[in-house]
C-alpha cells in the first residue's frame, strides 16, 4: 500500500512537470510571437524609401510621420537610429520648414527631447490619426493644403496624457503631401 501512494505521488509530481514544462514553452513562443511582430514594424520604419514609395494621402504623411516618432520616444532606439529615422522624418517636411529648421539644429534638438522624455520615463504609448474623411482640404494662391489632426497619448511613470496635434501638409510640385508644421490644439 506504501508503495502504491509513493508511485501515484511520483507519478502526479512528474505529470506536473511536464505541465509545467508546456505552460512555459507555450508562453515563450508566445512572446517570441509578439517581439517578432514589433520588430517587423519598426524594421518596415527603416526599409520603405521615401524617393520611391512615397505616402499617397495627407493622412498616410502623418500617420508614417508618426509612427517614427512613436519609435524615436520609445526609448528603445539607438543615436544612430534616432539619426536615420531624423533624417526620414526631415524627407516628409516641406522645403519652407526645411528652411527654418537646420539639419544639425534639427538633430540637436530631437535628440535633447527624446533624452527628456527618457530620463522622464515618459513614452509615446498611443497614437491616433483621424479618419481620411475628417481631413480638411483648402486651396490658396494655387497651392493645396491639408490638415490632419493626431492626438498623442504620452505615457508617464503614474499617468497618461494626452496631446492633440494638427499638422498642416502641403502639396509640392510632384504632387507629394509634405508637413508644412504643426501645432498644439485645444480638445473640443
Amino acid at each position: 500500500m506504501k508503495k502504491n501512494k509513493v508511485i501515484i505521488i511520483v507519478s502526479i509530481l512528474a505529470a506536473l512537470c511536464v505541465l509545467y514544462y508546456f505552460y512555459i514553452s507555450t508562453n515563450n513562443k508566445t512572446e517570441t510571437k509578439q517581439e517578432k511582430k514589433v520588430d517587423k514594424e519598426v524594421e518596415r520604419l527603416f526599409d520603405k524609401n521615401l524617393n520611391v514609395n512615397y505616402p499617397a494621402t495627407p493622412r498616410e504623411v502623418v500617420e508614417f510621420y508618426s509612427e517614427i516618432l512613436t519609435y524615436m520616444y520609445s526609448g528603445k532606439a539607438s543615436q544612430k537610429e534616432i539619426e536615420e529615422l531624423g533624417m526620414k522624418c526631415r524627407l516628409m517636411f516641406d522645403d519652407e520648414l526645411l528652411a527654418e529648421n537646420d539639419e544639425t539644429e534639427y538633430m540637436k534638438n530631437l535628440k535633447s527631447e527624446i533624452k527628456q522624455y527618457k530620463e522622464e520615463h515618459k513614452t509615446i504609448s498611443t497614437c491616433i490619426v483621424e479618419k481620411s474623411g475628417d481631413v480638411k482640404y483648402k486651396t490658396f494662391q494655387s497651392h493645396f493644403y491639408a490638415f490632419v489632426d493626431c492626438a498623442y497619448y504620452v505615457k508617464g511613470e503614474s499617468s497618461t496624457s494626452r496631446t492633440l496635434e494638427t499638422y498642416a501638409l502641403r502639396k509640392d510640385d510632384e504632387g507629394k503631401w509634405k508637413i508644412l508644421y504643426w501645432k498644439i490644439t485645444q480638445a473640443e
